[in-house]
C-alpha cells in the first residue's frame, strides 16, 4: 500500500524490491512521528528561511528550535548538488505520502502501531466511561514513554482511579547525569508513586561483581562451565542474559551437563538457522533450472547441495541418489531422475515464474512439518518452529504480492525481497518460567529480579548497540521535534543493565577482547562505570581461550611385509611402473604410498569446473583425433592447413568436449567457465597446428603411443610403461613430443637437480624416459612443448648443464644411473615412505588434507 502511494506522489519509478528496504525505513519514521504526536506537515516542510522556523514552531523549547535551525542552517541552498537536491525533493513529497497513506489506512480501518496510538489519543474522551468503570487502574513498570503514552497516562491520572508504580534504584535516580535514570526522573515528576510507597535500594549494597575477558567471541560461551562451578549458582535463582542473541546456540552447546532444566525466553534470528539456508538452496535451484525438449532440468550442483543439507543426513535413499548424480557427472540432471517419492516431488517441482515461489516454498515447508516421509526424523521440534516462522512470513509475503498486484518476473528480484523479509524474522522461544536456568535477552529481563545474573557479550557496541535506528529524518530534526535519538536508545539500555543489578547478589559479566561486528573490542561503558564506582568492587579475570598453534607431525610409513609384497609386484612386472608414478615417488614418497601402494582415492565429487587434468585430456585427445588418419604418412604444410580450418577444429573439439566433460550430452549453448575453456583449448590447438605447419613436412610415427623401457634394478629387469603423446620422424631422426597445457621447466643445471624432489622437473624426466624407450630404433630427440609458448622455438628445447639434448644417447648412461639409484631406493625395505620437505609439491596434491600441508 505504501509503495503504491509513494510511486503516485513522488513520480519515482522504483521496482518494488528496490523500494522494500526504504519503505520499511519510511514506515518506521511514520510510526515514530505518530507515537510522539509530531505534526508531520511541519516536520516535512522545507524551511530554508531561519526566521520562518521561529514563527512556525513557537511551541517548541529553545533547545529544540536550535536543533532545527542547526539542520536547515547547514543546508546551503545556493550551492547545487544532485544528492542534496534529490533529498529536498523527496523530503517535500513525504508529507503528501504520509497524508494519503494514512487516509487509505483509515478508510480500510487498519493501521500501524503509531497510527493506532495517535487515533486513540485523538478520541480519548469517547473512552472515559469505560475507564471510569474500573475501581482501580494500576500502571506498573514502564520506563521510556512516548508522548502518546504520556498523554494517555495524563488522561488516566485525571480520572482519579489510577496509580503509578516505577521500578528504579536511587543509585542512578539521584544522579542527575546518570543515563539509566533519564526517563524515570521525568516520569516520577509527572506521575508520582503513591504516598508511603518506596522501593528498596539495591545497587549500592554489597555485591559480588565478577568480570571475565575472553580473547575470542565464542570463548564467552566456553567460559560458562567454569563460572557454573560456583556453588551459589543454583538454577532457579540464576538468569543467563545474552546481550547478543546470536550467542544462543554457542551458549546452549557450552552449558554444563548437570544443568538439566533450561528455559529459553528470547528471540533468535532465523537468518542464522540451517532451515533458512535450506530455503535459500531451494531458491537457488529454481533460479538455475531450465526446460529442454519439455524436460525439466536442475543443476546437479544445486541438487547435491540440497541433498547435503542436514535435513537429509544419514538417509540411505538420498545417499544413493547423490552417488548416482556424481557418477553421471552431468552439469544438469533431469527431474525424473530425482523425483522418486511424494516429498521429492514437492522439493524438485519447477516453479514457472517467481510469482509462484511463495507457494512452492510453503508447499515444501508444509510437507517437512507435516511428515518426515524421507527425512528420518532429522527435524526436531525447534527446527519445526523455525520452519513454521518462515512459512508464516512467506504466506504474508505471498498475500502482499498478490493483494497489491506486484509484478515479479525476475528471479533475482524475488530473492532480494525474500531475503529482506527473512532478515527480520525472529523465533520466540517459550518455556516453563518457574523451572530451571533462565536464558533470555536484555529486553526479556524487564521487571524481573534474580539473585544471580550472568551477562554474555558485555561489549561496547552490543550493550548499548551504538547504532541509531535507520531513519530518513536527520538527527537534528529528530532531536528538534522530540523524536527518539541515539541518546534515548542508550538510556534505555542503561536502565535495563542497571535494573538487572538492582536486587542481585552475584553478577558475572563476560566480554570479548576481539573485535565484534561493530568493530568494538572493549567492555561496555556500563562495565567501566562499575569499575570506577568507589562503592563497588569488581573482580576481574582474563581468560586465555585461543587455541594453541597446531604443530604438524611428520608422517613416516614403515615398510611392513604386506607393503613389501605389493612393491615386489613391480619387480616381477606383475604391476608396471610408469614415468608418472616414478615422478610421484621422487617428488613425495608418501604420495606414492597413498596413490600406488594402498591406492587411496578421493571420494567422487561432481565437478562443474574443468580441472587441469581434464583440460589436458581434452587437448591431447582432440589433437590425436585431428591427426588420426595421417598416422604413418608424411604431413605437409597443406595437410596442416586443411586440419587447421576453424570448422574442423570446432567439430573435433566439440566431440571430445562432449565425451570427456558432458558425458556425450553437449549443451545447446556453452556458457561461463565451459565457454572460456573451450575457447582457450581452440586457441591452443590453432597455435600448435601453426607450429606444425612451420615445421612441416614430417612423418607421424604414432599418437598416444604405448612403448616399454626396460631397466635393470637389483638384478631384476623391470618394465616402465610409457604412453607418448606423439612421435614424429623428421630428417631421419625420431622426435618424441610431450605436450603440456600448463607451465613447464625445460632447462636444468645438472642431474642432481633433475632428480631432486621438485615437481617442476617432472615433465623433463618423463619425456626423457619416453625417448629412451625408442632409443634402439633410431636417433631420438626429446621435445617438451608448452602449447602456451609453442611458437617460441627456444621453449621446445631440453637442456641439461646448458647443453641441448639432440640425441637421447648422449645422456643415456648418466640418466639411467640416476634412475637406477631412485628405483633401488624404492625397492629398499629400510627406506620409509616420508613426506616431501618441499612444500611447493603439496600445492595441488589430493592428499594434502591428510598431511595438513
Amino acid at each position: 500500500k505504501l509503495y503504491n502511494v509513494f510511486c503516485s506522489k513522488t513520480s519515482i519509478n522504483e521496482n518494488f524490491d528496490e523500494f522494500y528496504f526504504w519503505g520499511q525505513v519510511i514506515l518506521s519514521d511514520f510510526n515514530d512521528i505518530d507515537k510522539e504526536l509530531v505534526d508531520a506537515e511541519k516536520l516535512y516542510s522545507n524551511l530554508s528561511d531561519i526566521k520562518q522556523i521561529d514563527n512556525t514552531f513557537f511551541e517548541l523549547t529553545k533547545e529544540q528550535l536550535d536543533a532545527i535551525k542547526q539542520f536547515w542552517g547547514n543546508v546551503d541552498f545556493k550551492t547545487k548538488s544532485s544528492g542534496k537536491e534529490k533529498f529536498i525533493v523527496l523530503w517535500e513529497k513525504l508529507y503528501p505520502v504520509y497524508k494519503e497513506f494514512n487516509e487509505l489506512l483509515s478508510n480500510e480501518k487498519i493501521g500501524y502501531e503509531g497510527k493506532l496510538y495517535k487515533d486513540l489519543i485523538s478520541n480519548l474522551n469517547t473512552h472515559s466511561k469505560k475507564f471510569n468503570s474500573y475501581k482501580h487502574i494500576f500502571i506498573v513498570g514502564f520506563n521510556a514513554l512516548s508522548k502518546s503514552e504520556k498523554e494517555l497516562f495524563k488522561f488516566l491520572q485525571k480520572l482519579g482511579n489510577t496509580q503509578f508504580f516505577w521500578d528504579y534504584d536511587s543509585f542512578y535516580y539521584n544522579d542527575k547525569n546518570h543515563e539509566a535514570g533519564f526517563f524515570i526522573r521525568e516520569m516520577l515528576q509527572q506521575f508520582p508513586l503513591p504516598e508511603k510507597f518506596q522501593f528498596e535500594t539495591g545497587i549500592g549494597l554489597q555485591k559480588s561483581i565478577n568480570l571475565y575477558s575472553t580473547q575470542t567471541i565464542v570463548g564467552q560461551a566456553k567460559i560458562l562451565p567454569e563460572i557454573f562451578k560456583n556453588s551459589i549458582l543454583t538454577d532457579e535463582n540464576t538468569v543467563l542474559v545474552l546481550a547478543d542473541e546470536n550467542m544462543l546456540l554457542p551458549v546452549l552447546y557450552s552449558l554444563p551437563q548437570n544443568i538439566l532444566k533450561i528455559n529459553v525466553t528470547m528471540s533468535y534470528p532465523v537468518k542464522e538457522t540451517t532451515s533458512l539456508q535450506f530455503v535459500y538452496l531451494l531458491l537457488e535451484m529454481q533460479g538455475n533450472s531450465r526446460e529442454k525438449s519439455k524436460n525439466i532440468l536442475f543443476k546437479s550442483k544445486d541438487v547435491l547441495n540440497i541433498f547435503s543439507h542436514k535435513f537429509f543426513s544419514n538417509n540411505n535413499f538420498v545417499n544413493e541418489l547423490k552417488n548416482q548424480i556424481i557418477k553421471l557427472n552431468k552439469n544438469y540432471i533431469e527431474q525424473n531422475v530425482i523425483n522418486k517419492n511424494e516429498f521429492l516431488l514437492k522439493v524438485f517441482d519447477k516453479s514457472k515464474t517467481p510469482i509462484t515461489y511463495c507457494k512452492y516454498i510453503c508447499d515444501v515447508i508444509f510437507e517437512i512439518i507435516s511428515s518426515n516421509l524421507i527425512l528420518n526424523n532429522n527435524i526436531d521440534n525447534l527446527e519445526k518452529q523455525i520452519l513454521y516462522s518462515i512459512y508464516r512470513e512467506t504466506l504474508k509475503l505471498d498475500e502482499l504480492i498478490i493483494g497489491n498486484k506486484i509484478e515479479l518476473t525476475k528471479h533475482d528480484t524475488f530473492v532480494k525481497i525474500f531475503k529482506l523479509v527473512c532478515e527480520n524474522i525472529k523465533v520466540s522461544f517459550k518455556g516453563e518460567p518457574l523451572a530451571g536456568l533462565q536464558i533470555m535477552g536484555i529486553l526479556e529481563t524487564r521487571l524481573l529480579d534474580f539473585k544471580n545474573i550472568i551477562l554474555i557479550s558485555a561489549n561496547e557496541g552490543v550493550i548499548p548497540t551504538g547504532n541509531a535506528s535507520l531513519s530518513l529524518i536527520p538527527y537534528n530534526l529528530r532531536k528538534g521535534f522530540g523524536l527518539h535519538t541515539l541518546e534515548h536508545q542508550d538510556a534505555i539500555f542503561a536502565y535495563h543493565f542497571y535494573h538487572l543489578l538492582q536486587r542481585s547478589e552475584n553478577a558475572f559479566f563476560v566480554y570479548s577482547s576481539s573485535q565484534n561486528d561493530n568493530g568494538k573490542s572493549e567492555a561496555s561503558r556500563f562495565i567501566h562505570q562499575l569499575r570506577f564506582n568507589q562503592n563497588l568492587k569488581v573482580n576481574e579475570f582474563q581468560v586465555s581461550d585461543k587455541p594453541g598453534v597446531f604443530q604438524n607431525k611428520d608422517i613416516n610409513i614403515e615398510r611392513t611385509e604386506k607393503i613389501n609384497s605389493k612393491i615386489n609386484k613391480y619387480l616381477n612386472n606383475e604391476l608396471k611402473l610408469s614415468p608418472s608414478s616414478i615422478n610421484t615417488y621422487i617428488n613425495c614418497k608418501l604420495k606414492f604410498y597413498f596413490k600406488h601402494i594402498i591406492k587411496l582415492k578421493e571420494p567422487d565429487e561432481l565437478t562443474e569446473d574443468i580441472d587441469g587434468i581434464a583440460f589436458g585430456n581434452v587437448f591431447h585427445k582432440t589433437l590425436a583425433l585431428l591427426y588420426q588418419e595421417y598416422i604413418g604418412q608424411n604431413v605437409t604444410e597443406s595437410i596442416v592447413e586443411n586440419i587447421k580450418t576453424n570448422e574442423n577444429i570446432e567439430v573435433t573439439l566439440k566431440k571430445i568436449f562432449s565425451e570427456e566433460i558432458f558425458k556425450n550430452e553437449f549443451p545447446d549453448n556453452l556458457s561461463g567457465i565451459y565457454l572460456l575453456n573451450f575457447q582457450i583449448l581452440k586457441k591452443y590447438l590453432i597455435r600448435l597446428l601453426e607450429f606444425d605447419k612451420q615445421n612441416s613436412p614430417f612423418k607421424i610415427i604414432g599418437i598416444e603411443m604405448n612403448t616399454k623401457f626396460p631397466i635393470k634394478v637389483n638384478g631384476f629387469e623391470i618394465i616402465i610403461d610409457c604412453f607418448i603423446d606423439r612421435c614424429i620422424e623428421k630428417e631421419s631422426k625420431l622426435i618424441v613430443q610431450d605436450f603440456k597445457t600448463g607451465s613447464i621447466e625445460n632447462k636444468v643445471k645438472d642431474f642432481d637437480t633433475l632428480f631432486s624432489a621438485n615437481y617442476k622437473y617432472s615433465a623433463m624426466r618423463q619425456v626423457i624416459i619416453y625417448a629412451l624407450s625408442l632409443e634402439k630404433m633410431n636417433v631420438v630427440k626429446p621435445e617438451l612443448l608448452s602449447v602456451r609458448k609453442v611458437l617460441t622455438n627456444e621453449n621446445n628445447k631440453i637442456s641439461i648443464e646448458k647443453n641441448e639434448i639432440k640425441n637421447i644417447s648422449e645422456i643415456k648412461t648418466e640418466f639411467t644411473q640416476y634412475l637406477q639409484l631412485t628405483l633401488n631406493e624404492l625397492f629398499n625395505k629400510d627406506i620409509l615412505f616420508s613426506q616431501t620437505e618441499k612444500a611447493d609439491n603439496c600445492k595441488y596434491c589430493e592428499y594434502k588434507q591428510i598431511c595438513r600441508r
